[in-house]
C-alpha cells in the first residue's frame, strides 16, 4: 500500500531485496538516545491538551443517535478557532471535515455553529469523497478520493482531519478483518504524516458499544478514543 509514501520518507526500493542481497545499514538509520537525551527532548506539542496530539488517529465512536456527528464538527470547529474543549486548551489550526454521508445535513449543522460563534476560514467542510478506502488502477496509489485529499492535505497542512462516517468513507471494508482495519490504520497514519491529528467517526461494537465496531486491531492501533452516549435521563449527553 501506498508505496509513493515510502519514496516521500526516503526508503531505498533496493529495501525489497532478498536479505542476502542488503548492504551493511547506515548508521544515520537509526537514533540511540540515552535517558538524558531523552529528558532534553523537547515536549510533545498537542493539539488538544491532555487529550490530542498532532500526528495521532484516533476515534469518536457511539451508538447511531447518540451525538457522534454533532460532537465532531463542534470539536473540529472549537480548535478551527482556537477555543477551549471541555474546558481544555487546544492549539488552533486548519481543520478538514470530511463528510462521507449527509453533506447537505452537515453543511447545515457547520452554517448553525457559524451563526451561533463567528465565521473562521480555517474550518473547511470537504465534499466529494465517497472511496479512500479502495485500491486504485496503479497499484500502491490508492483511491483517487484518497489520493486528492492526500494532495490537499500535504498543501494545507491542516492540523485535523475528521472523517466521518469510517463506514461510509470505506465501502468494500470488512469491519471484521484484521487486514481491512489495519489498512484503515495505514490510510489514517498516511493522512496524518504531516502532522495532523485524524479522527475516525464510527459505530460502536453491538454488544455493550465500550469500544469501536469492527476488529480488536482498530481499537488497539488507536492513540484515542471518545465514546459518545446517548442522553440519560437527566438529558445528559
Amino acid at each position: 500500500d501506498f508505496e509513493e509514501v515510502d519514496d516521500e520518507a526516503g526508503l531505498d526500493p533496493k529495501s525489497l531485496e532478498p536479505p542476502g542481497s542488503l548492504p551493511e545499514p547506515k548508521p544515520e538509520r537509526l537514533t540511540f538516545l540515552t535517558p538524558d537525551d531523552c529528558a532534553a527532548l523537547p515536549a510533545r506539542d498537542y493539539l488538544v491538551k491532555s487529550l490530542i496530539a498532532p500526528g495521532q488517529v484516533g476515534c469518536i465512536f457511539g451508538e447511531p443517535g447518540a451525538g457522534k456527528s454533532l460532537l465532531a464538527p463542534w470539536l473540529g470547529y472549537a480548535i478551527a478557532r482556537g477555543a477551549k474543549v471541555f474546558g481544555l486548551r487546544t492549539r488552533q489550526g486548519g481543520v478538514f471535515y470530511v463528510a462521507c454521508e449527509d453533506e447537505d445535513g452537515m453543511a447545515g449543522r457547520i452554517t448553525a455553529l457559524r451563526d451561533d460563534l463567528e465565521a473562521t476560514p480555517s474550518f473547511q467542510l470537504v465534499r466529494g469523497a465517497s472511496d479512500l478506502f479502495t485500491q486504485g488502477q496503479v497499484e500502491g496509489k490508492g483511491s483517487p478520493d484518497l489520493q486528492a485529499l492526500r494532495e490537499a492535505v500535504k498543501r494545507e497542512r491542516p492540523k485535523l482531519i475528521i472523517i466521518d462516517t469510517l463506514a461510509m468513507a470505506m465501502p468494500g471494508l470488512e469491519e471484521n478483518d484484521a487486514a481491512g482495519m489495519n489498512r484503515v490504520i495505514r490510510i489514517g497514519r498516511t493522512l496524518a504524516r504531516h502532522g495532523a491529528a485524524v479522527i475516525f467517526v464510527h459505530h460502536g461494537t453491538k454488544a455493550d458499544g465500550s469500544t469501536p465496531r469492527g476488529h480488536s486491531t482498530f481499537n488497539g492501533a488507536l492513540a484515542f478514543s471518545i465514546m459518545v452516549k446517548a442522553a440519560d435521563k437527566s438529558g445528559v449527553v
